[in-house]
């Protein structure tokens, strides 16, 4: 699937996101493009070139992101892993070669049931980080995250699937 289908794709699941894009100066320097949304991007054919291009998205509404930075271990990576799948979430692991991003899907009873006791989604969002000791910055939404398939901003690797199934 082109990377324009792929994004139009999952704002068609799951809501509408904001994209961006991310570059290298000739002197080394990282610039970042203005974030826009994907539909807003639909109306205009320079915004659907700009999908083409972008290697960044807005984390989803109803999406936690559990980032295992600093060369962690296969066996922790292993390790989590293994207890999303016997939570039953929809999840991806990704890696583009400095360490783990896994993208899991909070199924709809979970929001319901931390509703009815009185959670935030946001507060909900924090407790899997936190148990799984991920990167702290990635449990808003409003954060911007590296877009799968496409070469890490940092490393210039392929941000791959490697276990789980993608979203779309």
């Amino acid at each position: 699937m082109e990377q324009r289908e792929y994004l139009q794709e999952l704002c068609n699941r799951y809501g509408d996101f904001k994209v961006a894009r991310t570059w290298k100066d000739t002197e080394g320097n990282h610039h970042w493009s203005k974030h826009r949304s994907v539909l807003v991007c639909w109306e205009t054919e320079e915004g659907l070139q700009f999908l083409d291009c972008v290697n960044h998205r807005q984390i989803l509404q109803n999406e936690i992101i559990i980032d295992l930075d600093n060369k962690p271990s296969e066996k922790k990576f292993n390790k989590v892993c293994d207890a999303i799948q016997k939570s039953t979430c929809d999840y991806a692991a990704y890696s583009a070669g400095r360490g783990y991003h896994i993208h899991m899907l909070i199924p709809s009873k979970w929001i319901h049931l931390a509703r009815m006791v009185g959670l935030s989604l946001d507060s909900f969002r924090e407790r899997r980080p936190k148990m799984f000791q991920g990167d702290k910055a990635k449990i808003h939404t409003n954060t911007m995250i590296a877009l799968e398939g496409v070469p890490h901003w940092k490393t210039g690797a392929i941000k791959k699937l490697i276990r789980g199934k993608p979203y779309v």
